[in-house]
Parts: structure tokens; sequence; C-alpha cells
């Protein structure tokens, strides 16, 4: 037998060298979002206008729109822990608002 004989019936042998039928995968879930850590918490937020250092408190006095003298002490402890901190990351709370709470707060006068 010629040697091309032998290489034709081995040729007729091999295995084809396309790939089989292609399988699309199936899709992907989009990763989960991750929300944006939050601010960091000032752990003083919570005290009392007399527990602040005196740097906190000219801090908290700058941060205040038009404050008066010892109006600052009054207001700050008046507010809530969410405006406290509105207003240290410098969002001021309105003070129309801060008054009205301030208002509420006032003992009655007989």
């Amino acid at each position: 037998m010629a040697p091309w004989a032998a290489l034709a019936l081995l040729a007729g042998c091999a295995p084809d060298p396309r790939p089989g039928p292609v399988r699309a995968m199936a899709p992907r879930p989009n990763p989960p979002v991750r929300p944006k850590a939050p601010a960091p918490r000032q752990d003083w937020a919570g005290r009392f206008w007399e527990e602040l250092s005196p740097a906190q408190q000219r801090l908290v006095t700058a941060r205040l729109a038009a404050p008066a003298a010892g109006d600052a002490a009054a207001r700050w402890d008046v507010m809530g822990l969410s405006e406290r901190e509105a207003l240290l990351r410098g969002r001021a709370a309105p003070a129309a608002q801060l008054t009205a709470r301030q208002d509420e707060k006032a003992p009655a006068t007989p």
C-alpha cells in the first residue's frame, strides 16, 4: 500500500477541526449596587452645649445663621441629632425651624 493511501485512510478518521454548535452563556446578573458609605458621625453631636469644648462651641456658633450672644447654646440644646449633624456637615437647618422648636420647649408662663 502506498504511503499516501495510508494517510488518506487516517485522514478520514481524524476528528473534525471545526468546533461544535456555539451555545450562548446565560446572562449574568448585574452586581449588587453598594450604597455609599455614610459620612463619619461626629461623636460629640449628641452632647449638651456645656459639654462641648471651646473649639466645638466656636464651630457651632460659626455655623449657626446669625447667632446672638447666648443664643447659640439655647439653639444647640433644642436641636435634634439629625439637625446637629446636618449643621456640622455644612448644611444649616432653617433658622425659622430652630426658633419654632425653641418656642415649643420654652416653659409655659402662668
